[in-house]
């Protein structure tokens, strides 16, 4: 038997507004980034530095750019999304012209006029981000090479990974640039001396285990993530295009407070689920097929990762609740799996297993081998500032930490399976939190059985839920 699990759910705190991203609701306070930036110093042994840059803009076309997204790790430890900012902490100091004796430093582009609005001065800046510590200092943009020409020739060890895509491949001359070897190449060149280290040692643990802030944070996502997908359940019906359901999908993320998403969602209809990370939404719903919805919400960088697949009609066909209560029960399985000590790979075999078992009972396969080829990925991974957060699905588990569970199977439409269960695809995902007793569901309201599913698409208006509540 399947051993028990409760489910808590985890109320959100509304924290006040402390950051340029306030309008989002749950945040980090700012003493939470300086303790994170100390954590960091602590770690750097004696002439050693780091630096942390934020992400480069991307460009769509010509001189548009797409949507800027701030490099996790340098938003994790300044919760800043301005571009063009670079942190540099030193284990040893460096002295200032006042004789102050600084261990980080912030470099931001001056304030002033732009032509996407006005910048504050760094002074404001300075405050508003937090680092008003005598150990702190705040310095322009186009004085960080001749700061590093000052510091770096006296260090050792410089942990440095570019906040940039980790290759870039020119597809003529079939050459890769990968950049970080591009980097420490350069860096070596230039400071003869200088051991380049990847900072991601550095800050991965610290990523890993989230904060009581975080937490809210991804509360906060999920919970806007779930009124989302209820809204698409309820709006889904035969002979609209999957694109239309992305539109009612993001204008309820926005209208719940969520300017951003942690990931493009996945909107797909019939066997257009057979694809993982399908990105089409090209198709028009219909009468019998199910849809697979993915999204998640982000909230101050943190994001959920939810999947749901529903009937577009509504009603759950007679085949389609069979495999669907297959890989409902993979999924409650692995919920109960989750403790700590275990592995994400220890809990994808459970789940797996138990697909399998599925499987092989209905008679898609005959076969545990040939079930097990309907499984097309892994079924866990860590959420937080990274859809795919750090860490590794070998590391024993810690309270703390934040899982995305998501079972799936999929069946080619292939004259290899029987007619009526072929061209199905079907993958649940929730968030977890792992604590003391096991785990606590971030996603615990999201509907999830096929009585729940149902009960939220009826067209009939208010669900049962929602009468029982009114009577």
């Amino acid at each position: 038997m399947i051993k028990q699990w409760r489910v808590f759910f985890v109320c959100i705190c509304i924290l006040r507004p402390m950051h340029l991203e306030a309008w989002q609701g749950a945040t980090i306070p700012l003493s939470e980034y300086t303790h994170r930036r100390a954590a960091i110093l602590s770690k750097l042994e004696p002439g050693t530095a780091a630096i942390f840059c934020s992400a480069e803009q991307m460009m769509r076309n010509d001189d548009v750019p797409y949507p800027y997204r701030q490099n996790s790790t340098f938003l994790y430890l300044t919760g800043i999304h301005e571009q063009r900012a670079v942190l540099l902490l030193i284990s040893d100091g460096m002295y200032t012209r006042d004789s102050l004796l600084v261990h980080s430093i912030l470099f931001l582009t001056r304030g002033g006029f732009t032509w996407t609005g006005e910048i504050p001065s760094l002074e404001e800046r300075r405050i508003r981000y937090g680092f008003t510590q005598l150990t702190d200092l705040v310095l322009p943009y186009d004085t960080l090479q001749t700061i590093l020409s000052t510091v770096l020739p006296s260090i050792r060890v410089l942990y440095y990974t570019p906040s940039l895509p980790e290759t870039f491949i020119d597809r003529v001359a079939n050459i890769p640039y990968i950049s970080w070897r591009e980097a420490k190449k350069h860096l070596q060149e230039r400071f003869p001396n200088l051991e380049v280290r990847s900072s991601n040692e550095l800050v991965q643990q610290l990523r890993i285990i989230k904060s009581y802030n975080e937490l809210q944070c991804l509360q906060e996502a999920v919970n806007r993530t779930i009124e989302a997908l209820s809204q698409v359940m309820k709006s889904t019906r035969e002979g609209i295009y999957e694109y239309e359901l992305e539109m009612i999908l993001e204008q309820s993320l926005m209208q719940h407070g969520s300017r951003s998403q942690a990931y493009s969602p996945i909107i797909a209809c019939g066997k257009n689920a057979l694809y993982p990370h399908y990105e089409t939404k090209t198709s028009k719903l219909k009468k019998g097929s199910l849809v697979l919805v993915d999204c998640g919400a982000e909230v101050h960088g943190y994001g959920a990762d939810i999947t749901r697949t529903f009937p577009v009609s509504g009603k759950f066909t007679p085949v389609q609740r069979k495999l669907y209560n297959v890989v409902l029960a993979a999924r409650d399985s692995g919920i109960a799996a989750v403790e700590i000590g275990t592995t994400l790979h220890a809990i994808h075999t459970v789940m797996e297993r138990v697909l399998i078992q599925g499987i092989c009972k209905l008679g898609i396969t005959t076969t545990p081998d040939e079930a097990k080829k309907l499984i097309l990925h892994e079924f866990c991974h860590f959420v937080g500032l990274d859809v795919h957060d750090v860490g590794s699905s070998k590391q024993p588990l810690e309270v703390g930490m934040v899982l995305a569970l998501e079972p799936a199977l999929y069946i080619p439409d292939s004259l290899q399976y029987p007619a009526e269960y072929r061209g199905i695809g079907i993958r649940l995902e929730d968030n977890v939190v792992v604590t003391e007793n096991g785990c606590t569901m971030l996603s615990a309201l999201a509907p999830v059985t096929i009585e729940e599913i149902e009960d939220t698409m009826k067209r009939d208006g208010a669900t049962s839920k929602e009468k029982s509540k009114l009577q």
